[in-house]
């Protein structure tokens, strides 16, 4: 029996999406102007949010390994690097976040709380991951899916932040075609 994929299940798109008729497009965040302070700090954070943006996806490729019966996921040495990418990016967000202009405080928020639910994701994936149950994935799933919806979040709330949609990725389309989805 397969189990049904939850990791790239039907999570909404950001609210910051505008639908079109035809799907979803970003407003038109290039033409923000940034001022000095904000876009020193899309700079700054930048490095920041591709921590997080690798250590979700390393996390989601552990489950992978978990859900197929690896049974020393935990143990892979992609879990501590998942971890260290998180630890240093919670540093730097904390350390941009001491002198946050006020045009960057709403994004900033976002990656805080990718952060925070991420963290909480590792934390899960550290006790539960060796397990590989569905109270145990569940466990892991619920908050990295949340720090993915954070992340998204808070790349289309300033410029110069990029994530890949899997929901609208091309794999995606093909497997819908041949269901006759």
């Amino acid at each position: 029996m397969r189990r049904p994929n939850r990791l790239t299940g039907d999570v909404p798109p950001p609210p910051a999406l505008i639908c079109d008729g035809g799907g979803t497009v970003p407003p038109d965040i290039l033409a923000v102007e940034l001022d000095d302070a904000t876009a020193a700090y899309v700079c700054a954070v930048q490095p920041a949010f591709d921590l997080l943006r690798q250590a979700a996806g390393q996390l989601a490729g552990l489950l992978v390994l978990s859900v197929a019966c690896a049974r020393n996921a935990g143990a892979h040495p992609m879990f501590e690097l998942a971890c260290e990418a998180e630890a240093e990016a919670r540093d730097a967000i904390r350390a941009v976040g001491i002198s946050l202009p006020p045009q960057a405080a709403h994004h900033h928020s976002h990656m805080l709380s990718a952060n925070r639910s991420l963290t909480a994701a590792l934390a899960s994936a550290k006790r539960d991951l060796h397990r590989g149950d569905d109270r145990a994935i569940d466990a892991i799933l619920v908050p990295l899916r949340r720090a993915y919806r954070e992340l998204q979040h808070a790349a289309f709330a300033l410029p110069g932040f990029e994530i890949v949609a899997l929901s609208q990725g091309c794999c995606v389309a093909h497997a819908h075609s041949a269901r006759g989805t």
